[in-house]
């Protein structure tokens, strides 16, 4: 028998490329995720109410401006 003759095929070499994923967790700056503090004051009428409340708008509004720079930092993060 002459075996160089078979019909037999060599295989085919196969390439495979694999591509591994890494994940890498970030998390915005310190100053952005910081609690916004309310000092509880004394209240004796209404000229302390009135001025308890617009001290309440006052960090209401400051929590308000971490909170859109935290996402406008989120998204350039994401878009850059």
């Amino acid at each position: 028998m002459l075996s160089a003759c078979s019909s037999t095929q060599e295989p085919a070499s196969v390439t495979r490329t694999v591509v591994q994923t890494k994940y890498v967790y970030v998390t915005p700056p310190e100053e952005y995720l910081s609690n916004c503090s309310i000092d509880i004051k004394q209240i004796a009428g209404n000229a302390s109410l009135l001025a308890y409340a617009q001290y309440l708008e006052f960090v209401i509004d400051k929590c308000n401006e971490d909170i859109k720079r935290t996402k406008q930092w989120a998204s350039e993060f994401n878009n850059g």
